[in-house]
């Protein structure tokens, strides 16, 4: 068997297969579960999942298609970090926090979907990224750290509740939250002169997070 698993838990997978469906039962990927798996292409997560664990799936440069499901609650820090191969990624409804570095360095991620319940996007959440063209997002988010789309400079267009913002030809001040915000942080010049592989040797920009204030001032 290819997997070793306990009590809901899938804790690893040593296969070599380029396919692999993660069996039903399954509540929570471990960290590190499929790190480093790098024949891996597709993952196919079984409904019911809540949780996929920090760097679950980093690394595996060759995973290009993976669906979360809609039970997915909890995605952690540098779950998908450099999987290079990676063309779109749509983030469920109930979860709540992208966590710091979980999709960083995907380097052919084209499309990002956002979805509505997420309230948090962590530090370098998308950074280096840089072949990102759109990004579908609410403006129910509340916080997006300043880093979260840093080097990104392939975005144009940010989707917020079906009506696009090109944010190449805007002032940034111009635009609604958050298209506002990622089009600062992408414009950085920031791109890594060498690939990066963990979160330790990420150089951060700050620790500043942008928060969603509705429009109003503060006094």
């Amino acid at each position: 068997m290819y997997i070793q698993t306990e009590n809901g838990v899938l804790i690893k997978y040593t296969g070599t297969d380029e396919s692999f469906t993660v069996p039903a039962g399954i509540k929570k990927i471990g960290s590190y579960a499929f790190s480093r798996c790098s024949s891996l292409k597709r993952v196919w997560l079984p409904e019911g999942l809540e949780s996929i664990g920090d760097h679950a799936f980093s690394i595996c440069e060759s995973l290009e298609r993976i669906i979360l499901p809609d039970s997915l609650t909890e995605i952690g820090e540098s779950a998908f970090s450099a999987c290079r191969a990676l063309k779109s990624i749509v983030i469920p409804d109930n979860v709540k926090e992208i966590a710091m570095f979980a999709f960083s360095e995907c380097t052919s991620l084209k499309e990002v979907t956002i979805g509505r319940g997420v309230k948090r996007i962590g530090s370098g959440a998308f950074a280096h990224s840089y072949n990102i063209r759109t990004v579908t997002i609410s403006d129910e988010v509340l916080f997006i750290f300043s880093d979260a789309f840093l080097g990104c400079d392939g975005i144009r267009k940010v989707v917020i509740h079906g009506t696009a913002y090109s944010i190449r030809d805007k002032d940034p001040d111009d635009l609604p939250w958050p298209a506002f915000l990622i089009a600062e942080s992408s414009r950085a010049d920031t791109r890594p002169k060498e690939p990066f592989r963990f979160s330790a040797d990420y150089p951060y920009m700050d620790e500043f997070e942008y928060l969603n204030t509705g429009g109003e001032d503060d006094d």
